[in-house]
């Protein structure tokens, strides 16, 4: 068995970006392809962008603002990685993220000790939460995540399936298209939603439905060319917004059609599985292509109702996050980035 040494210390932003890309891609190659993610190439063009500015003062703060991370470097070749980011939504929360080793260096404790580096991080600055998502299958990693004091609270999941003719739903109330005076009633319900179940940004929703003007130009001219279309809908009730519904259908040439689904948890057995039969409806006389379905905390009937459509679970996210204020003590307080290598 491969011997656990190494140094942990600092990621170097304008050094240790095109090892970190390829690990990464290496880790989590399964992930990306089934997500169709472009993590890797978003690092590697960071990398170029760190390797031309290096040179101008502050610029690590003006391109990768308050992220910071650590690396285990053995003899200059970087086998595992974690990186922190400040929440938008919170100072005083914290994600973890990038966790990776590679295949031959696992099993030896470096994930756990660069999680442990990344929380004495997060607690000399002051935060009171780490936050994090992790594959729901990998067990291996949410042992080790708990061990830590990490708890679950919440899960995202994505279904995949061709969309047949959905039936009817029954709709609790009305589905309306969102306008840019309901972004209040979206921004209650995109921080409620996020508190609980989701470590991605808040500013992921608020982007998605409520897109800047040039933006909206481009997609109308897209859609007008290659048939594509995307509807954003707020499901109303007696005045009040519970959740919404984002469909984007997809040209013949596209690889997929999206359907993202959000409830307010309180309201989720009524309004989701009506939601999501509401969002497959759209897609008739769509390009027989599959279909996505993005789900916060899927109810029962939900998955019941997309297994009745022939869709299935691709692909599933466990929330999880730890309470930091015991980790900040006196010795803790001591740690930060400018802790000297520490050799293992």
């Amino acid at each position: 068995m491969t011997e656990r040494r190494g140094v942990l210390r600092p990621l170097s932003f304008s050094e240790d970006l095109w090892q970190v890309a390829d690990l990464i891609g290496e880790a989590f190659a399964d992930e990306i392809a089934s997500r169709d993610s472009r993590i890797v190439e978003e690092i590697r063009m960071l990398a170029r962008t760190a390797s031309l500015f290096k040179a101008v003062p502050g610029w690590e703060h003006a391109i990768f603002g308050n992220m910071r991370g650590f690396v285990w470097d053995t003899e200059g070749r970087i086998v595992g990685t974690v990186t922190i980011q400040r929440s938008s939504r919170s100072p005083l929360v914290w994600q973890v993220a990038n966790v990776a080793v590679a295949e031959e260096m696992r099993g030896l404790g470096i994930g756990q000790r660069l999680v442990e580096r990344a929380i004495e991080e997060i607690a000399w600055l002051g935060g009171m939460e780490a936050v994090l998502q992790v594959r729901s299958d990998n067990e291996v990693a949410i042992h080790i995540y708990e061990k830590l004091g990490f708890r679950a609270t919440g899960a995202e999941a994505w279904w995949q399936g061709v969309p047949l003719e959905a039936v009817s739903p029954n709709l609790p109330g009305k589905i309306l298209p969102i306008l840019p005076e309901h972004r209040r009633y979206v921004s209650e319900i995109s921080r409620k939603v996020t508190e609980k179940a989701l470590a991605r940004a808040y500013q992921t929703d608020m982007n998605a439905l409520f897109p800047s003007g040039w933006q909206r130009i481009w997609e109308k001219i897209r859609c007008s060319f290659d048939g594509s279309r995307v509807w954003r809908l707020g499901a109303w009730s007696s005045d009040r917004m519970f959740g919404w519904l984002f469909v984007r259908r997809s040209s013949r040439r596209g690889k997929k059609h999206e359907v993202n689904v959000v409830a307010l948890p309180d309201r989720k057995e009524e309004w989701e599985p009506a939601m999501i039969s509401y969002g497959l409806r759209l897609l008739k006389g769509a390009p027989v292509i599959p279909a996505e379905v993005h789900l916060i905390d899927p109810s029962k009937e939900s998955s019941r109702l997309l297994s009745s459509y022939g869709f299935r679970e691709a692909y599933s996210l466990t929330t999880m996050r730890k309470n930091i204020s015991a980790e900040r003590t006196p010795s803790g307080l001591q740690q930060s980035s400018a802790t000297p290598k520490k050799s293992i």
